[in-house]
């Protein structure tokens, strides 16, 4: 303020002449660089604990998990959550993950129709809920090896039914209006498997974070979640 007044009184203090040389202009040019370095993974968590339970657990029909994050344009989502009657069965978005912004829009509303049920393929399939190797029964993670790739299971003939995406869950993301956003992933109540506790990813464009279609499992820990529904290590 001080030097305001200042200022006032030298140009009130001026001649003509003096006034046109205070006003003479000089050009800058300033430069701002975003100088942070580009990264694969913006941010990744673990969903373990039902909407209402106070302990990490399985989420079973009439249940859900729900976690949140922030993103940007560019951005796309990953996550996975085991199918627990199975051997190593789960549900994800394609293994380049759901773009979370079309433009400046963002992704919101239900989003069942863009998940699959995929097979991990690392331990072969039994009986959908009655395999002596499937978690529910006491064998998570010590059937017989199966050496295979990453696929939808409407792709494996291994001679058992198994319920479309939508008869067993509903997937929902909500978006703030900014870059805030929450997804629900609800176990129906009519549903025949629990769901498990799973793993999710923000990540750019250029990566496949959890698998690969039609490759092996990439060693990063796809199969303990994919067969005992144990998201840590992944």
């Amino acid at each position: 303020i001080l030097s305001a007044i200042v200022l006032a009184l030298v140009f009130t203090g001026c001649d003509k002449d003096n006034e046109e040389d205070m006003l003479t202009s000089s050009m800058f040019k300033v430069t701002i660089e975003n100088v942070m370095e580009e990264k694969d993974f913006l941010s990744s968590g673990v969903f373990n604990t039902p909407v209402g339970a106070t302990e990490p657990g399985g989420a079973g029909p009439g249940n859900s998990y729900q976690f949140s994050f922030d993103a940007g344009p560019g951005t796309k989502l990953s996550f996975a959550t085991m199918f627990v009657k199975s051997n190593d069965l789960y549900y994800a978005p394609s293994d380049e993950g759901l773009a979370l912004f079309d433009g400046d829009m963002a992704l919101s509303g239900e989003i069942t129709s863009q998940i699959m049920l995929l097979d991990a393929g690392t331990e072969v399939n039994e009986e959908p809920g009655t395999g002596p190797n499937q978690p529910l029964n006491g064998g998570g993670g010590v059937g017989t090896p199966e050496n295979g790739t990453v696929m939808d299971i409407a792709m494996v003939s291994d001679g058992f039914s198994y319920p479309a995406v939508n008869e067993n869950i509903m997937v929902f993301i909500e978006n703030d209006g900014a870059t805030h956003f929450t997804v629900t992933i609800k176990n129906l109540e009519g549903s025949t498997t629990p769901i498990a506790p799973g793993v999710w990813a923000v990540h750019s464009s250029d990566v496949t974070p959890i698998f690969m279609n039609n490759e092996s499992d990439l060693g990063e820990g796809l199969e303990d979640l994919a067969e005992n529904g144990n998201p840590s290590s992944l």
